[in-house]
């Protein structure tokens, strides 16, 4: 069960909104002299009142690009308590994201930029094929901040798919640096990186976009880069269709050959084993939601009859979206005859359907049946822990299987499944509790794996009781550069009050950060009450 998350108010303000004014537009930029300045408007967006933190929100809407440099703020209000403030705050990430659109189009409808040995095209290929990227591989400002290159890729950083969810918060931190350090041309773009990473949120959440009438003429503009012959534009098109989320005939027809029509794609996405234009695609219908419903047979069409080998990499991952997609726009139906047609698959499936949010009314009896079987596959146990809570049922038969277990890996893997399910279970707690021993995990080498996987889990997965929380700000103090820093800051943040006793000791580690990404880790996710 994962513990509402609440919208914090920043601490140590002065430290981490004074010290950055310097750097922050005083004044707002071309605009109406009646418009107050982003400055202001970012130290009321951490007000106490929720109608300050509204209103703040509410004027960033049509503030592009020079407000763009709130997005990590007007995402961490999308999970505040007050309905009016994530309403406000996911109408100013829509606007942004509406206005920054078509600049990025514009930027990739040139087609000269994926011709030649050294284009955009061979950047982006590059960025998206990277493993483990990190935001330093896409705005890592060196010399000259306004020159080409530099610009080239700050818009690969806001075309890259990123599933590691984790690692958002600093994607939108490094953006936001960026931003603040460079002007002209590689600021506007990174002002659009900002807008459509605020966009991923939005739609992740599955809040509903806003009217807007330059959003379908938005929308049309990207058909033609959809319909490139160049795989890399393709997916140009298909990421910021995913940011729109409008639903144009045109565009969604577009996205629906997408993921069928072969294209020309470079030798290392062939090598990397995922079709990535398609990826897009599928993703984007996923983002447009139930709109998308009307071409839903283009998905269905896919995970039916994947193209080629069903059971190559890059099938499996574009069956894979596809069916995310399907859960998203509402064909929960189509996806029951799937299963239920094709047995081979249906445990994968039926995992990639729970992790996309498919009522575990639907999915849960057939985990539960097949997790009663001997040899009952991995993915089962992985669908139970995604159904969460709702599989309350079968806490009996995986708390056996953890105690049966033979080793700290196996004990480990089995004490994530209970926690999934119930997440203040003290069997499974005190399981976490040993394998993470005296072990600093602030040294990743110094600190067994399952020492450093079983800190993953007590972040991810276990409740905010007193005896977590102290366990976590322990973890987190111990180095300011820990191995999983980052998530211990974000279990703390999402707790809630409750952690406000964590709050002096992350106040201490302010000066001793070394990037201001990692201060954002702290203060975006600290409560003060």
């Amino acid at each position: 069960m994962r513990v509402k998350h609440v919208s914090f108010r920043m601490i140590a303000i002065p430290l981490a909104l004074v010290a950055l004014a310097a750097a922050t537009d005083t004044v707002a930029r071309g605009g109406d002299e009646k418009q107050r300045a982003i400055a202001d408007l970012e130290n009321d967006l951490v007000a106490d009142d929720p109608a300050v933190r509204a209103k703040a929100a509410a004027e960033l809407t049509d503030r592009f690009p020079d407000g763009a440099v709130a997005v990590p703020m007007l995402v961490d209000l999308l999970d505040d308590e007050d309905a009016a403030v994530v309403a406000a705050a996911a109408k100013a990430i829509d606007s942004m994201a509406v206005a920054a659109a078509p600049v990025l189009t514009s930027f990739c409808g040139e087609r000269s930029r994926f011709e030649g040995p050294k284009c955009f095209g061979r950047t982006l290929e590059g960025l998206v094929t990277l493993p483990l990227r990190n935001p330093l591989d896409g705005f890592g400002v060196e010399g000259d901040p306004d020159d080409a290159s530099t610009v080239e890729r700050c818009a690969a950083a806001a075309l890259t798919i990123r599933d590691h969810a984790p690692s958002e918060v600093w994607w939108r931190a490094r953006a936001a640096e960026v931003f603040r350090r460079t002007d002209g041309a590689t600021r506007e773009m990174t002002a659009v990186a900002l807008a459509m990473f605020g966009a991923d949120a939005v739609a992740e959440r599955s809040i509903a976009v806003t009217d807007d009438p330059r959003r379908a003429p938005a929308a049309r503009a990207l058909v033609p880069l959809i319909e490139s012959e160049f795989a890399v534009q393709a997916f140009c098109g298909a990421r910021i269709a995913a940011r729109l989320r409008c639903a144009e005939p045109t565009l969604l027809r577009a996205l629906g050959i997408c993921l069928t029509k072969s294209k020309l794609a470079p030798d290392s996405w062939s090598a990397r084993g995922i079709r990535f234009a398609p990826a897009a695609a599928a993703d984007a219908f996923a983002a447009i939601g139930p709109d998308a419903a009307v071409e839903s047979g283009f998905l269905y069409s896919c995970v039916r009859h994947p193209r080629g080998d069903g059971g190559s990499d890059e099938s499996a991952d574009l069956v894979d979206r596809c069916v995310r997609a399907l859960i998203r726009i509402g064909r929960e139906h189509k996806f029951r005859e799937v299963l239920h047609d094709d047995p081979e698959r249906a445990d994968h499936l039926a995992l990639v359907a729970a992790r996309a949010g498919c009522a575990p009314s639907m999915l849960f009896p057939r985990f539960a049946a097949e997790a009663a079987k001997p040899g009952a596959s991995y993915e089962v146990f992985l669908g139970l822990r995604a159904v969460g809570p709702a599989a309350m049922a079968v806490l009996p038969l995986v708390k056996a299987r953890l105690r049966a277990a033979t080793d700290d890996a196996q004990r480990l893997d089995r004490a994530e499944t209970v926690l999934a399910i119930s997440p203040d279970d003290a069997e499974a707690l005190d399981v976490i509790d040993a394998l993470l021993g005296d072990h600093d995990i602030s040294a990743s080498h110094s600190a067994p794996d399952t020492a450093n996987y079983a800190w993953y889990t007590l972040c991810e997965r276990a409740a905010p009781t007193p005896t977590v929380l102290r366990r976590l700000t322990a973890g987190v103090t111990r180095g300011t550069m820990a191995f999983g820093f980052r998530e211990g800051a974000a279990a703390l943040g999402r707790a809630g009050p409750a952690a406000k006793g964590a709050v002096p000791a992350l106040v201490e580690l302010l000066p001793d950060l070394d990037t201001m990404n990692e201060a954002w880790q702290v203060t975006s996710r600290v409560v003060v009450v």
